[in-house]
């Protein structure tokens, strides 16, 4: 019964809080929050569980110039140590000649063997970074200006608003959104 109510509740359609415009500050109080929501990989840029291998992309972003591999970055939750950069090496980085490859992280830094790797793989000319994905946002916020803000945050809302995203993820946001709005 109570695996049916989690499907049944993770079915319903979950309305999301809209939101036009955020200061900075709203902004890097929101992203804080929303971070420590886990979602399991289940907000989608290229389809849920999609394997980068299947469907062809360098990572779960894959930024093209003249039909070659410019940037792919790995979003993720999950910890990076070693094994994890040289099986992304060895499987995405040497088969797809991809130059440029950004690992975006959550919460859990990259262990120090990965970033020494790493490192060991810059020096052979190959880029492989890390960047926390809060810094890395809220970065872009500043520079990008109000208008583009404006734009991230409809994105953001038509990411989340997919069905594939559960309704937990979504009623989380609602909460967040009203609790940075009314502070």
């Amino acid at each position: 019964m109570l695996a049916r109510f989690v499907e049944l509740r993770n079915a319903s359609r979950v309305p999301l809080s809209q939101i036009s415009r955020l200061s900075l500050e709203q902004y890097n109080e929101l992203l804080t929050e929303i971070l420590r929501v886990q979602s399991g990989g289940l907000i989608p840029v290229q389809g849920i569980n999609v394997s980068d291998k299947s469907s062809g992309a360098g990572g779960d972003i894959t930024v093209t110039l003249a039909g070659e591999i410019a940037l792919a970055i790995e979003v993720t939750e999950r910890p990076i140590d070693k094994a994890r950069v040289v099986s992304t090496f060895n499987t995405k980085v040497v088969r797809a000649g991809i130059q440029d490859y950004l690992f975006v992280y959550s919460n859990a830094v990259p262990a120090e063997d990965a970033r020494k790797v790493a490192r060991t793989y810059f020096s052979q000319g190959h880029e492989i970074n890390f960047v926390q994905v809060k810094p890395w946002i809220l970065n872009n916020l500043v520079t990008l200006g109000s208008k583009c803000r404006a734009v991230f945050t409809k994105e953001l809302l038509a990411l989340l608003d997919v069905r594939e995203v559960p309704a937990s993820v979504k009623i989380a946001w609602n909460d967040l959104v009203k609790k940075v709005v009314a502070a």
